[in-house]
């Protein structure tokens, strides 16, 4: 297609390459260097543009398509096609915020208006479940994005090649394939347990590294279904041999759709197919439909005839005919394949750039390797240091001796469907402890140790000698949602690196961790309820195992056995180092994130308790006397609520929604049940609540006392259902739950993304945006009036998000996060924010000689400033995946003092705070709108919905300039919007004003938001979206600020602000 100069950069702009601004620019850019003349022939101008590196080919030659595709998506272009190497739709792109390779598949509208799309119709939601899962051996999904022109999910790249085309050269070895088989079994495991199938396993959908890691590919977009029932598309490209020839037989049923038996079923056919390096199915490629359904009902697959015994019966249970044939679950099969590779002698296969390495659950789960241990007199030396050091050495890790366990191997049957998944070989364990690495020189010499440590640590646990008896090579599975993760002992803390992006400049920022504790201060009452009983929490089993040589040699013909440790389920987030003085420390416990799973939408606010925060027990008991006698209302309104002193919870989670035109806000509870419990048993306690179904579905519905409704996971009204989870809200909010099926709805992006990095075995985790703290949650802040002001001040515009974990064991573990609404602005917050506080101990003993503490809290005040330093001082600060991160480590003891103390000084002190940021001068109380519409203010953002933008201005607006005045409402017309056609999820992103007048906010809020993105002044007339003052008895002037349509204004007589007028 030929284009003329003006039609090229139109279609610069409409495919989102460039903006009009960046446009200009490039062409006086372009005119500088080849010349004014050239700029009306499009092939010069883009072979300039392509030799600049500001366009790639590709995309110059999609301009040249009749219709203009999209090629930004958000912050991601689109720069090549990656057809030939994984499928139609797949593209090269970058992230243009970090400049990050991605790997993207992408539906143009017409596309997705297909009939076979339709039939099989991709799901935004099956993308977002998949993105909040992230763990060894899957790939990594992080976005699914669905804007005008396009829908796109964007994922990390994957080195190496597919499984299909290693087999076109030669077929898998039996005991190389033992590893893959295992390393993919494990991460199904990891999906199963989050309730995702994963539905499309085919060597297409596995990716195998250079050095031999398996990697399992996911279809994040369209959801499983059986192949016999819906043409099955899939972003994994699967041809028809593929999709029929993992297929179940049970998925020939009417109406059934993939489960993880199905899943385990097609992982026996794909282990099939490594041996054979074709389809294990006899002429596959010449059966149709009814033909795969008789043979997966009647017809054994095939397999080679050299593969030991041991292993063809695991693969015959694999791919049973009848289901309770086969193995139960992921975990069964993983304990079989470490008792079968006992059996199995494994050697380097022939083909040494497809073999992994050695045996392991994962490749990415192995920790680095352990050096000889030191001797115990170097070994309580490291450990136990001179009372004025800090120790700097990495963590020891608990074991206990598992009890050896054996099993009997079963005689060989005829038929896999009379066979049930036992033992296919005994097991030997070793146990053994983990060895200390040896410090290097550089790493023995350890600062000062702070007056807020424990002045010994424990000595460090010898190794035990391992048996020499053969052990399994295969290292225990490590689940995601059970990982067995040890907090490091006392005084032997190690530093981390964070594995998923390269750390970024660090910077040495006390922890703000009481402090945040205190900024919830009020919901800390709900850890003081009465008659519970903690969850106990036994100590890990770790197995040690031995791996034998990769040299071939037998285990008996070697010297020495070497003996690794255990995996650490830490290893497969973080890479645990030597403490150099500056990394963020390593935390507890890591990569099993919180859920908001059965809460109604729209949380502004989040807090979770562990048993012991909840009912006080534990280390939480020495708080729980003072928290009853500073937070009566809080225990009040707890008390009120159903079944929350029930003894049988193991998990509390709260959720604060904001309540319109009110600074009261509202709460829904969900609570665990340690074990599941019928609908019948729950309502005994539950007096007053009755039945409230559906319309269309009599077996759904809530449970409701009036004032009260309680939601069941399914929503479920059958009395003889078992639940672990129910919610307890108001009846309002409860119903919104009912409106979306009960199903959670995504945060607002910088919450989630401080949620995806919690772990739910913390014992308080608090989640809160700083925008509805300091609007409809204001009230938190009534007893402690100066610590809004404190906050305000130190987060300022750019915070949109903050969290604060705290997990209290054999240490104290707090920790920090920060999510900025520009990611640019990470470095210099960062900078602002130890500026603050590095003074705050200093400031703390100017208040102290400024005004001497009363006598009641006179003993806790005067050591304040001490404490304060001792926790900066022993506080680690970093940025780590676009968030500002502070974590510390403290002795238990300390969490009374430094929460008591905080509280006091908050309550006691004189007004004035450190000199963080001014606050800005009082201005008079309006009178009517139209005067605050030149009125400046600071907003930004870096993406939101229009509709949440709009919100993030109001609060701003109503908080800064507004702030003890009536509020001025703003509202969306959505009818308006929906008759031109136009979303209220439109997508604002880059949006940065910093003392601009309201009405010019405003303007550039609507004109971003505009469908016709051709417009260049707001007062053409395709400017449809605008902004008018329409009547309001509710809001302060009787007037609102409402986003409509041009054509609502003209046709409801409403007169048209002057920047939308000529």
């Amino acid at each position: 297609m030929e284009l003329n100069s003006t039609q090229f950069w139109e279609r610069l702009e409409q495919s989102g390459l460039v903006t009009p601004e960046q446009a200009t620019q490039w062409r006086e850019d372009i005119e500088q260097s080849v010349g004014g003349a050239n700029l009306l022939h499009p092939n010069k101008v883009a072979s300039e543009l392509i030799r600049t590196g500001r366009i790639t080919p590709f995309q110059f030659n999609a301009l040249l398509e009749p219709t203009v595709p999209r090629l930004r998506v958000g912050p991601y272009l689109l720069q090549d096609t990656l057809s030939d190497r994984l499928g139609p739709n797949w593209y090269e792109a970058i992230e243009s915020i970090r400049n990050k390779n991605k790997w993207a598949f992408a539906l143009s509208p017409e596309q997705l208006s297909s009939d076979a799309i339709r039939a099989n119709p991709p799901s935004i939601e099956w993308g977002r479940l998949h993105a909040r899962l992230e763990a060894p051996g899957l790939d990594r999904w992080e976005a699914t994005l669905l804007e005008p022109g396009i829908l796109a999910v964007f994922c990390d790249p994957i080195s190496g090649d597919s499984l299909s085309n290693k087999l076109a050269s030669a077929p898998i070895d039996f005991a190389p394939s033992i590893a893959w088989i295992r390393s993919l079994a494990a991460s199904l495991g990891r999906l199963h347990s989050n309730q995702l199938v994963h539905g499309w396993l085919a060597p297409e959908a596995v990716w195998i590294s250079s050095n031999g890691e398996a990697t399992l590919r996911r279809d994040p977009i369209f959801p499983p279904c059986s192949p016999y029932h819906c043409d099955s598309i899939s972003c994994l490209a699967l041809d028809n041999v593929a999709r029929f020839g993992s297929a179940s037989p049970e998925l020939s049923l009417p109406d059934y759709l993939p489960d993880p038996s199905c899943d385990l079923y097609a992982l026996g056919v794909l282990w099939a197919t490594m041996l054979l390096g074709k389809s294990p199915w006899p002429n596959s490629h010449r059966l149709d439909k009814a033909g795969w359904r008789k043979t997966h009902q009647q017809v054994l697959l095939e397999l080679p005839p050299s593969i030991p015994e041991n292993v063809r019966r695991c693969i015959h249970h694999l791919v049973a005919k009848n289901r309770p044939a086969r193995f139960p679950s992921v975990d069964s099969l993983l304990k079989q394949l470490d008792s079968l590779t006992d059996k199995v002698k494994l050697v380097t296969s022939p083909n040494d750039s497809v073999a992994p390495a050695r045996l392991a659950p994962s490749p990415r789960e192995s920790t680095t390797p352990v050096q000889s241990a030191t001797s115990p007199k170097e070994s309580n030396t490291a450990a136990k240091p001179a009372s004025s050091q800090k120790v700097s050495a990495a963590p020891t890790q608990r074991a206990t001796s598992p009890k050896d366990t054996t099993s009997q191997t079963q005689p060989a049957t005829k038929s896999s469907d009379s066979v049930t998944p036992s033992k296919l070989a005994p097991s030997a364990k070793v146990s053994a402890t983990p060895t200390q690495p040896t410090p290097s020189p550089r790493d023995s010499a350890t600062p000062t140790k702070p007056a807020a440590l424990p002045k010994e640590s424990p000595t460090l646990a010898q190794p035990a000698a391992a048996p020499k008896e053969s052990a399994a090579p295969a290292q225990p599975e490590t689940s995601p949602r059970n990982p067995s993760a040890p907090r490091p002992p006392t005084g032997t803390r190690s530093a981390l690196v964070h594995k998923k992006r390269k750390r970024k400049p660090k910077w040495v920022l006390p922890a703000l961790g009481i402090g945040s504790v205190v900024l919830l201060g009020g919901l800390i009452a709900v850890l003081l309820q009465s008659g519970g009983s903690p969850v106990p929490r036994p100590e890990p089993e770790v197995k040690i195992v031995e791996v034998p040589s990769n040299s071939g040699a037998s285990p008996s013909s070697s010297n020495t056995n070497t003996t690794t440790a255990p995996s650490d389920p830490l290893a497969e987030f973080y890479t645990v180092v030597k403490d150099d003085g500056t990394s963020l420390w390593a935390p507890p416990h890591a990569g099993v994130p919180y859920s908001i799973d059965m809460f109604p939408p729209g949380p502004e606010a989040l807090v979770y308790f562990s048993t012991d925060a909840w009912t006080g027990k534990g280390p939480f008991q020495s708080i729980q006397p003072w928290v009853l006698e500073t937070l009566p209302d809080w225990k009040r309104l707890i008390d009120s609520v159903p079944f929350a002193k029930d003894d049988s919870i193991s998990q509390v989670a709260i959720a604060l929604y904001p309540k319109s035109g009110s600074e009261v806000f509202e709460i829904a509870l969900r609570f665990h049940l340690e074990n599941a419990k019928t609908v019948e048993s729950l309502l005994e306690k539950l007096p007053g609540f009755e039945a409230s179904p559906l319309p269309n579905e009599p077996k759904q519905g809530v449970w409701t006392n009036g004032e009260w409704s309680i939601a069941i996971e399914g929503l479920s009204l059958d009395k003889a259902y078992s639940t672990k989870k129910l919610t307890v809200a108001p009846k309002q909010l409860v119903q919104t739950l009912v409106e979306i099926g009960g199903r959670s709805v995504p945060l607002r992006r910088q919450m989630d993304m401080l949620l995806q990095s919690s772990d739910s075995r913390s014992d308080l985790f608090i989640l809160a945006a700083p925008s509805f703290l300091w609007g409809e949650g204001r009230s938190l802040f009534r007893q402690t009036p100066r610590l809004q002001s404190l906050a305000q001040g130190l987060w300022g515009d750019e915070v949109q998000a903050v969290s604060f974990t705290c997990t209290a064991s054999t240490e104290l573990y707090g920790e920090w996060r920060a999510a900025l609404s520009d990611s640019t602005l990470l470095g210099r917050k960062a900078a602002e924010l130890k500026q603050a506080l590095t003074t705050a101990p200093d400031y703390l003993e100017q208040q102290l000689i400024a005004a001497p503490p009363p006598a009641y809290w006179r003993a806790i005040a005067l050591r304040m400033p001490q404490m304060v330093r001792a926790v900066m001082n022993n506080s680690r600060f970093g940025l780590e995946d676009g968030q500002i991160v502070s974590n510390v480590y403290l002795p238990p003891e300390s969490l009374g003092n430094l929460a008591v103390g905080v509280w006091m000084n908050l309550q006691n002190s004189s007004e004035g705070s450190p000199a963080i940021a001014a606050q800005p001068k009082p201005q008079p109380k309006p009178e009517n709108v139209e005067d605050l519409l030149d009125r400046p203010i600071s907003i930004a953002f870096e993406q939101e919905s229009l509709e949440m933008g709009l919100a993030a201005i109001a609060s701003e607006f109503n908080d800064s300039v507004l702030k003890g005045s009536p509020p001025v409402n703003f509202t969306i017309n959505g009818g308006a919007f929906q008759k031109d056609g136009i979303t209220q999820n439109q997508q604002v992103r880059a949006f940065n004003q910093n003392g601009i007048p309201l009405r010019t906010v405003l303007t550039d809020l609507v004109r971003r938001a505009n469908p016709v993105t051709t417009v260049q002044s707001p007062t053409e007339k395709d400017q449809k979206v605008v902004w008018v003052l329409v009547e309001d008895p509710n809001s302060l002037g009787g007037k609102r600020i409402e986003l409509t349509t041009r054509t609502w204004a003209e046709t409801n007589g409403v007169t048209l602000p002057k920047e939308f007028t000529p």
